[in-house]
């Protein structure tokens, strides 16, 4: 028993490389997938998110008071996010998005057009927007 050794493939040859490539083929699928849909899921994940930030400002300003007519239209703004530009960075289990964003057509009110976002992306759940993050770890996060 003490010279027994577990195997799992003995592959050599051509059957290797086949199963190498048949590797390399379902990496490249999953990130293909990841990236397809950036555009879609994550877009509207990361607006959710846009959003929230901006009405809990707008918010924030009303305090626990009846809000005016400027502080009515601020709310109504801050749910009016449209992404102008999105890229990521990473693998799909962890992607750094860089986002340029809008609200109601003007600068963000908090003063900063761009933010950046760590996610994450799963083929069974789709992409999940796990906390904001800084440049830093944009300029860092490979691929």
């Amino acid at each position: 028993m003490a010279g027994d050794q577990v195997r799992i493939a003995n592959l050599k040859g051509g059957p290797a490389l086949l199963v190498l490539a048949a590797m390399i083929a379902f990496g490249a699928w999953r990130v293909y997938a990841a990236r397809v849909a950036l555009d879609t899921d994550a877009r509207e994940r990361i607006e959710e998110q846009l959003e929230a930030r901006y009405l809990r400002g707008a918010l924030a300003d009303v305090g626990g008071g009846i809000p005016n007519g400027e502080q009515v239209e601020a709310l109504l703004r801050s749910g009016r996010v449209e992404i102008q530009s999105l890229s990521a960075r990473g693998t799909p289990g962890d992607v750094v998005v860089r986002v340029e964003a809008t609200v109601d057509g003007q600068p963000p009110p908090d003063g900063e057009p761009v933010t950046y976002w760590r996610m994450s992306y799963s083929t069974v759940a789709g992409w999940r927007v796990e906390r904001a993050t800084t440049a830093l770890s944009w300029w860092l996060a490979w691929l």
